[in-house]
């Protein structure tokens, strides 16, 4: 679901309608300008992610028109808590029979993201924390990819080195290309192929359309 239709279904609930399209492209402006003021959900700035959602949330319902603050306060803290919770998320099919074949292959799984912390509820929710050595979030550590500080402390937890990694992210500047700075092996999950209809300079092998593919690619490696 797209945040415009996640944002107007929950706009509706407080009685406030407006047009999915609209909110969408509103939320995608609101969030880069708050990416640029307060990078990293404002850790730095002493803020909370909660705190910087909704005041993304808010500039998002003001482009649009709405400015009552007491009901977008009351939608955003509803988003807010939504986005902890697994009916707000979709698991691809093949996710959770590859994190288990992965597994028991021997391959040691982390997760590195620029998400806040809710992240951690999600996964658990949706019983995929458990296939994760170690779960690094940029909230909690200071650090954002594509910066080498990310990659570094993955590979420090598991004593490795770049050259015995494969990254897999759906980013290019973010995943592959700041794996890739480390010297790690990395591949772009790339479903529908328009990340690799934009990025014709990088070869098609590293591109997978699902996760079922890594398996082979951990066999070749080993």
């Amino acid at each position: 679901m797209k945040s415009g239709q996640q944002y107007s279904r929950v706009a509706l609930q407080h009685g406030v309608t407006l047009d999915p399209l609209v909110i969408d492209k509103a939320f995608h402006n609101a969030l880069k300008e708050q990416r640029a003021k307060h990078p990293n959900y404002g850790i730095h700035a002493g803020m909370s992610s909660s705190t910087w959602w909704c005041e993304v949330i808010r500039r998002t319902f003001v482009t649009c028109g709405y400015t009552d603050r007491e009901t977008v306060s009351k939608i955003a803290s509803t988003l807010y808590e939504d986005f902890k919770k697994p009916l707000t998320w979709f698991v691809f099919p093949e996710v959770k029979s590859s994190l288990t074949s992965l597994n028991r292959l021997g391959a040691c799984l982390g997760v590195i993201s620029n998400c806040d912390e809710r992240l951690v509820d999600v996964l658990q929710a949706m019983n995929l924390a458990n296939n994760f050595a170690f779960i690094l979030l940029s909230v909690f550590t200071g650090h954002q990819k594509p910066g080498a500080e990310m990659f570094q402390m993955a590979m420090e937890r598991l004593n490795v080195r770049p050259e015995e990694c494969l990254h897999v992210g759906d980013n290019v500047q973010q995943d592959y290309e700041g794996a890739r700075a480390v010297g790690m092996a990395a591949v772009v999950l790339d479903r529908d192929g328009s990340i690799a209809d934009s990025n014709p300079s990088i070869p098609s092998d590293h591109f997978i359309p699902d996760l079922s593919k890594l398996e082979s690619l951990v066999l070749k490696s080993t």
